[in-house]
């Protein structure tokens, strides 16, 4: 189902709904970044408040005008960190993002703004490498035999997001001909913004993808991880069948996006440029792939053995 656009008051509102449907023209954003970006509207459209406006207050410096709205916006988010139910630092760092990007917009594209104003990260408690298999886990995940279709199914799209590092949502959508073994290439046609690119099959993975393929996917499937009936698989189901994976080969039970994770850091450990990292993870801007350098920092600071891949480093 689209995601409803809500109607946004006032100036800064305005200018907010010119900026989406801007991105969206421009990048061809998906609906997730659409929801993403209307959720971010409804966490700081408080700083925006019309009757609040420093630009309609008497006469004052440039800067001073806009570091009130500043200074709301970080109230904003010291209000949601202090509330009853408090957002969650990933949380104010994904809207933080947006509304960064909207000032940026609102300078460079707009002229709304003389300054360049940035919300600062927030340190995310749990830390990040957390989110990244142990080298025992993989281990213990590549030596798993699974049983069923659906644990094969699992199985081998965890071996191809640790081969790779694409997303969940491109790993269902692979059909069969976008598949070229004799070039080691797998197509993904609708990656995140629309984007379309080729990811790398390795001789570790090539094996593996080629048995599934051949001895367990149903001859008439148009999704190489599709269900029996020959339609896309969804990611609740594709989560409830790796989560059985998982805690059979006795791994912690993390997510989907742990896959990309792992792979992202072992590529950085391995002497892997991270230019080629973003094009590899079509990612948009630098700055998304960056967040890996400093799960590499964690590598050399805390345990080596805490991080790893299907290659062994």
């Amino acid at each position: 189902m689209a995601t409803k656009i809500a109607e946004k008051r006032g100036h800064w509102g305005h200018l907010f709904q010119r900026f989406e449907d801007t991105k969206d023209a421009q990048e061809g954003v998906s609906e997730k970044t659409i929801e993403i970006y209307e959720n971010t509207w409804k966490f700081f459209s408080s700083a925006f408040d019309e009757d609040h406006d420093p630009f309609q207050a008497p006469p004052t410096s440039q800067k001073d005008k806009e570091k009130r709205i500043f200074d709301r916006l970080q109230a904003v988010i010291v209000a949601r960190k202090r509330s009853t139910k408090p957002a969650s630092a990933t949380t104010i760092n994904i809207y933080s993002r947006v509304m960064n990007t909207y000032l940026r917009w609102l300078k460079e594209e707009e002229n709304e703004l003389q300054y360049l104003w940035q919300l600062k990260k927030q340190i995310v408690d749990r830390g990040d490498t957390r989110e990244i298999f142990k080298e025992d886990e993989i281990t213990k995940i590549r030596l798993y035999k699974p049983t069923s279709f659906n644990q094969k199914r699992a199985h081998t799209i965890g071996m191809m997001m640790l081969d790779n590092g694409m997303r969940i949502d491109e790993a269902l959508s692979i059909r069969t001909e976008h598949v070229k073994f004799r070039e080691d290439l797998i197509w993904i046609e609708h990656g995140k913004g629309r984007k379309a690119r080729h990811v790398e099959i390795s001789p570790v993975l090539k094996p593996i993808l080629h048995r599934y393929m051949d001895k367990v996917m149903p001859p008439t499937a148009k999704f190489i991880f599709g269900t029996k009936t020959g339609t896309q698989l969804s990611q609740r189901n594709a989560l409830r069948d790796i989560g059985v994976v998982l805690r059979k080969a006795k791994v912690r039970g993390l997510s989907w996006h742990s896959f990309r994770h792992t792979y992202a850091t072992g590529f950085l450990l391995r002497g892997g440029r991270i230019e080629k990292l973003q094009k590899l993870l079509g990612h948009s801007r630098i700055e998304t792939t960056q967040i890996y350098l400093h799960m590499v920092e964690n590598y050399f600071t805390q345990n080596a053995g805490d991080f790893s891949s299907l290659r062994p480093l």
